[in-house]
């Protein structure tokens, strides 16, 4: 009986001993190797939808956006030998956003044989028409009679907070003077906010009796201050090909104040 006991109160100490040993070793090591899961670790933990997307992540996963639709892509000779282009973007996506992205132009002949193609980056605004703008495409002389638009990378979406608010902007005083070879744009943009807008982009376009685009022009307006207006002009350096029936000005203001 003795020697039960004392067999079964080595095995009780024994016990003790090693769990106290696992515990002295085994938690200091746990958080030591231990690491806090995050939206950027390349793992699907949390509470994530996906990997790093979805949950507490404010990225969301492909599943949850809808596709940007690029309405229309148009090249606009404003030189001999040089060109804009223009793509004309919806994002459907109400409450989602994209913040950086790469894209690429691709201009060809009239037989579809490329040209030349210019890449850039961009951001795409959630639930708004966006104009994505490249200037100054040199194709020497061949000439362009179509352009192409692509995303050369997969967007990366992210959702608006609950808290954000779009800063309130307005079109003022748009006036149109295309009698003379030099057409010109003149407006007015008013912030309506008490919030400062960083940077603003600013994109007019021109349309015919069909509604096709006919002219384009970009201009960058900075630190444009709460309740404070500021006036914006458009120009071109040769005459529309046809009478102006309709003017558009885009409003797209930059992330973080950064003119990509």
């Amino acid at each position: 009986m003795t020697s039960q006991w004392a067999a079964k109160r080595k095995f009780v100490y024994g016990s003790i001993a090693l769990i106290t040993c696992v515990v002295a070793v085994g938690v200091p090591l746990f958080w030591f190797l231990y690491k806090t899961p995050t939206c950027f670790d390349d793992k699907k933990n949390q509470n994530e939808k996906g990997v790093d997307c979805g949950g507490t992540c404010s990225k969301l996963c492909p599943s949850d956006i809808t596709a940007p639709i690029v309405i229309w892509q148009r090249v606009f000779e404003t030189l001999p030998g040089v060109y804009n282009a223009v793509a004309y973007i919806q994002n459907p996506n109400v409450l989602t956003r994209v913040d950086n992205v790469g894209y690429v132009f691709r201009l060809y002949d009239k037989d579809n044989v490329l040209i030349t193609q210019k890449s850039g980056r961009t951001f795409l605004p959630a639930n708004q028409v966006s104009a994505v703008f490249e200037s100054g495409i040199r194709t020497g002389t061949q000439v362009p009679s179509r352009a192409s638009f692509e995303f050369s990378e997969s967007p990366s979406w992210i959702q608006n907070l609950p808290s954000y608010r779009e800063p309130v902007l307005a079109v003022e005083n748009i006036t149109l003077n295309d009698n003379s070879s030099l057409p010109r744009i003149n407006a007015e943009i008013r912030n309506l906010s008490l919030d400062p807008v960083k940077t603003l982009g600013v994109v007019a376009i021109v349309y015919d009796a069909e509604d096709n685009a006919i002219g384009v022009s970009q201009t960058l307006v900075e630190n444009l201050g709460a309740a404070s207006s500021q006036p914006v002009t458009f120009t071109w350096p040769v005459a529309f090909k046809s009478p102006v029936v309709r003017k558009e000005i885009i409003l797209r203001i930059y992330p973080d104040g950064i003119a990509y």
